[in-house]
């Protein structure tokens, strides 16, 4: 298993299962989320969907508008993350490309959705690397708002 550590937020990604969150669901869906509610710093846990498994942690910085995101990533410059929707109880967002720190000197893009939890930022993501053929690898990612 690879493991890449660093107390760092990074950005999130689709719709995530588990858990019971039925309540924050019907209440995200009646009001819809805004950006002004995930403010702030996220460190983050990536799983991705690999032959093993990758744990990557990370931290996002979200501010209360569609600029200014950043992707942190262990070691690297910030990323910046591009709000592409906003709907409902998701925020779809994307980063790259930039390159990838599971498979040197290969460019990726990664597409998070966004889910805020109660306190937690949890979500799914699609991390799609330029090679020929293209790839995308599915994951999936949560965490807490730092301190």
């Amino acid at each position: 298993m690879r493991r890449f550590s660093t107390l760092f937020l990074a950005a999130g990604l689709v719709a995530c299962g588990g858990g019971d969150y039925a309540a924050d669901d019907a209440e995200g869906m009646a009001s819809g989320i805004t950006l002004a509610q995930v403010a702030g710093t996220w460190n983050l846990t990536g799983t991705l969907a690999t032959a093993e498994t990758t744990i990557i942690e990370y931290s996002v910085v979200a501010t209360d508008s569609e600029a200014g995101w950043m992707l942190n990533l262990p070691g690297r410059d910030p990323v910046a993350i591009r709000i592409v929707a906003i709907e409902g109880d998701s925020i779809v967002g994307e980063a790259g490309p930039f390159e990838s720190i599971l498979r040197e000197g290969v460019m990726v893009t990664t597409r998070t959705v966004l889910r805020l939890h109660g306190e937690m930022l949890m979500g799914t993501l699609d991390a799609t690397y330029d090679t020929e053929p293209v790839v995308t690898v599915p994951g999936t990612f949560e965490g807490t708002r730092g301190m």
